[in-house]
């Protein structure tokens, strides 16, 4: 009597080999997927930004036809200040400023000096976080190339004593200097 073994599986040893491989190739790809991650979640952000100071071109401009009392005139410059929450309360920002909790997760203000001289050397000037990367005085050609600061906690990152008096004259916020 002959006994017949055929396979029909595989062997531990085969198991263990492909297991091995398996967990090299996520050592090795891993790193390459969590920077292809925060690549975006950055990229995201400075698309935002950038639109953030889109808008605020905007309101300047029908601020600037409404003569609404909020561009003021500041040496040979006429500067506006918005800060995000009155953007967003204006109508000119459609982004979500809180999280689910009513806690601010978007923060900061955009600066706008335009000389009254007539010539199109306007500056826009931005201060902002989302409480993962901010940005800290940074002109809108600059955003790009801007490096962003991520400390890892969501206190407030930056300090409100820099916002100019325009700024809170102009908008009524709630930042309060020291």
């Amino acid at each position: 009597m002959k006994i017949n073994h055929k396979s029909k599986g595989f062997t531990l040893m085969e198991l263990i080999v492909v297991i091995v491989i398996l967990a090299l190739l996520i050592l090795m790809a891993g790193p390459q997927i969590l920077r292809l991650l925060e690549s975006g979640q950055e990229n995201t952000f400075r698309d935002d930004v950038l639109e953030i100071f889109k808008v605020s071109e905007t309101a300047y401009t029908e601020k600037s036809i409404k003569n609404d009392g909020s561009i003021k005139v500041e040496g040979n410059n006429k500067k506006f200040c918005a800060t995000l929450a009155k953007l967003k309360e204006d109508g000119y920002l459609n982004k979500e400023l809180n999280d689910a909790e009513g806690n601010p997760v978007w923060q900061g203000w955009v600066e706008v000096s335009v000389p009254i001289n007539g010539s199109s050397n306007a500056t826009y000037t931005i201060t902002i976080t989302n409480n993962q990367f901010y940005l800290v005085n940074v002109n809108r050609s600059e955003v790009q190339d801007a490096t962003l600061n991520d400390d890892g906690n969501t206190k407030e990152k930056f300090d409100a004593t820099t916002i100019p008096s325009y700024c809170l004259t102009a908008t009524g916020d709630n930042y309060k200097k020291s």
